[in-house]
């Protein structure tokens, strides 16, 4: 499934404590979508817990650093792929702000670009993945990014990944 590539994962260090709240994009997309995948559900207990800490600790005077890391699918450009990572991080931001009073000082944005480690965990996981090992090692191996011999840009990895076994994978 796609959707696992369309991850923003938020991770909250406070002090020796932390947290992860994961959403989900709908594939191409970099609106907020509280109906997609739980993502109302992840948010609000999220938000609880946050709460909870912060009721019982004064916890937002110890908040140490709120890390945003998004990602998307291969689908589309190397540019296109970063900019609609940056935006998913811009979005999760101001989401969590509607919820949570937060320093834009401890807000740190990470938009990956394509999730190429999330499509490496699908495919360890899948047990009916044809040519795993291949693919495993076009993943482990091709740079994402490379210098054809015109001086361009080409994505690697993306292409050896599609043309591997005619593109049954």
């Amino acid at each position: 499934s796609v959707t696992a590539f369309s991850q923003t994962r938020v991770e909250v260090q406070v002090e020796n404590v932390s947290d992860t709240l994961e959403v989900y994009f709908r594939q191409g997309y970099s609106t907020w979508d509280p109906s997609y995948m739980g993502n109302a559900q992840r948010m609000e207990a999220f938000v609880k817990r946050f709460s909870d800490l912060h009721n019982r600790d004064r916890v937002f005077n110890k908040i140490s650093k709120i890390h945003i890391v998004s990602g998307c699918s291969p689908e589309g450009s190397w540019a296109l792929n970063q900019k609609l990572s940056k935006t998913r991080a811009t979005r999760i931001r101001g989401v969590l702000k509607s919820y949570i009073s937060l320093p834009d000082s401890v807000i740190v944005e990470d938009s990956r670009g394509v999730n190429w480690a999330g499509l490496r965990e699908m495919v360890v996981a899948d047990p009916n993945m044809p040519y795993k090992d291949e693919v495993l090692d076009k993943l482990d191996n091709a740079p994402e990014l490379q210098k054809n011999d015109k001086g361009r840009m080409v994505e690697v990895r993306k292409l050896r990944l599609m043309y591997l076994r005619d593109g049954k994978p």
